[in-house]
């Protein structure tokens, strides 16, 4: 039995690339796994654009799909379809056009939110592509149960519900609380979607109320005019002593910093499904501040395990932020019952069994 997976890996560090790096490690004796990297970006800004390297990068990836094909039989293949945006649908269709022929059943397992969006932004010849490529897999992975109509329009033969899950590493980074100024992180692309701009906006009324914090930002740069006014407006408004952007973190760098915070900010209004740095933020414990978007709703109960505020609300932003700066106790308790839903449902050994478990059904094993 031969699985063949085309996967991102990291670097670049980003949510999908790990969480299909657990799918790649995993050890399924009952079959011959096969990886096959997918790295067409190896940047942030690079995402969605338009580069001859990605052309022959897709090349290359035809390329060794097919000399695994000419090994033997390839029995499932799996890929994970890009988000509702043109330039990597076509980067999906000429992959899908070429090697779907390869193999007996094909597993989508979709990361991107919002997949039903891309087939109302098509015109009529690329709708046609569309079906072509994606049309009827044999499985279809999403992450929520909320998130099952967004997949329909491409007919899966079945779909699964298999949410994100991340190894733990609680334990591994003891908390050290601290008497003074806490520390707020954002972790994630530096972008206007992910809500950085409201985040800094957000810091200026925390500052002007007296509230004391130091807010790191960890992550690469959406565009480098983002970069320019976010740094100028800190400047303007004097927030350099409270405001710190620390670039992309893996690791154990950036485990040390989820350990050394206090709570976690990361106001999204972008496609994703299911952020996984706000699962890893429940995963270390911490309160979570976000939004009242997309799915979201569904991993965090406002109160329980976080907050939830209206997207591009920098004044809601910041009064939750400071309910949590004015009262750790709070944040304290609200962060265990996080800690308590991710141990119960976005471990990654719930999360590689679901999986495994789909692969099987599909293979008829």
């Amino acid at each position: 039995m031969k699985v063949l997976i085309l996967a991102q890996t990291p670097p670049p560090y980003h949510g999908q690339a790990v969480m299909q790096a657990s799918l790649v490690k995993a050890v399924w004796n009952w079959c011959d796994k096969i990886h096959i990297r997918l790295d067409y970006s190896d940047s942030i800004e690079n995402v969605g654009k338009l580069r001859f390297a990605k052309l022959a990068k897709l090349v290359a990836v035809v390329v060794k799909v097919y000399k695994e094909r000419a090994k033997g039989k390839v029995d499932v293949l799996f890929y994970p379809p890009a988000g509702p945006h043109r330039v990597p649908f076509y980067r999906d269709f000429l992959t899908l056009f070429l090697v779907r022929w390869c193999t007996e059943k094909v597993v989508f397992q979709f990361h991107a939110g919002n997949f039903n969006g891309l087939f109302d932004k098509l015109n009529t010849l690329e709708k046609i592509l569309a079906k072509a490529a994606y049309g009827s897999p044999d499985a279809a992975i999403v992450l929520l149960p909320s998130l099952e109509n967004e997949v329909r329009w491409i007919g899966p033969r079945r779909t699964f519900i298999v949410p994100n899950g991340i190894e733990d590493q609680f334990n591994s980074y003891p908390k050290h609380r601290r008497a003074n100024s806490q520390k707020i992180l954002f972790v994630g692309s530096l972008s206007e979607k992910k809500g950085i701009v409201h985040c800094l906006e957000a810091a200026k009324i925390l500052r002007e109320a007296d509230n004391e914090f130091v807010f790191n930002f960890v992550g690469e740069w959406g565009s480098k005019s983002l970069q320019k006014n976010s740094e100028e407006y800190v400047h303007e408004n004097k927030l350099g002593d409270c405001i710190v952007f620390l670039g992309p973190k893996d690791g154990s760098d950036k485990w040390s910093l989820f350990s050394d915070a206090d709570i976690f900010c990361m106001p999204t209004y972008d496609t994703e499904a299911m952020p996984m740095t706000i699962i890893e933020a429940m995963m270390m414990s911490l309160p979570v501040v976000t939004t009242r978007w997309r799915s979201i709703p569904h991993i965090i109960a406002d109160g329980e395990h976080g907050f939830l505020v209206p997207t591009r609300d920098s004044s809601a932003l910041a009064d939750k932020l400071s309910t949590l700066l004015q009262n750790s106790k709070l944040g304290e308790e609200v962060g265990r019952r996080g800690r308590m839903k991710y141990l119960k449902e976005y471990s990654i050994e719930n999360h590689l069994a679901k999986m495994e478990e789909v692969f099987k059904i599909v293979a008829g094993v």
